[in-house]
């Protein structure tokens, strides 16, 4: 949900550990957050089914994230979302995260088939950062 291309997922999650969220035998979200380096944490991913959104669920993921991170030693978490990801970044401002990048043009660089959420299309990527 929070990446269409398999291929990138692929190419990323094996190096993450990941979190999950379940409700008897359904899954309600995930978060996959990878080990940078001795500074740094990324959540690569994070996502909530549809129907359970604007429950808290996202908040609670992102809370463990930031915990492990703290606990590993890292100094900063990391995470990227697009232009048009208006739900998804005032989730990260109420978490304490702050804009500390923006890449123009990522998504029309780096995947095929054009994204739109929200009615926008998504071209930049949002990098924001919460020091830990």
């Amino acid at each position: 949900m929070a990446d269409p291309s398999v291929t990138r997922i692929d190419g990323y999650l094996s190096l993450c550990d990941l979190y999950l969220l379940f409700d008897g035998g359904n899954c309600l979200g995930c978060c996959a957050l990878r080990r940078e380096n001795d500074e740094s944490a990324e959540v690569m991913n994070i996502a909530i089914e549809p129907s359970c959104r604007r429950m808290g669920l996202g908040s609670r993921l992102l809370e463990h994230a930031i915990k492990t991170s703290r606990q590993s030693g890292a100094k900063q978490l990391i995470i990227g979302t697009a232009n048009s990801g208006t739900d998804q970044i005032r989730l990260y401002f109420r978490h304490g995260f702050r804009i500390s990048e923006i890449k123009k043009d990522y998504f029309l660089l780096n995947y095929v088939d054009p994204i739109t959420e929200n009615g926008i299309p998504c071209r930049d990527m949002i990098v924001l950062t919460k020091e830990l």
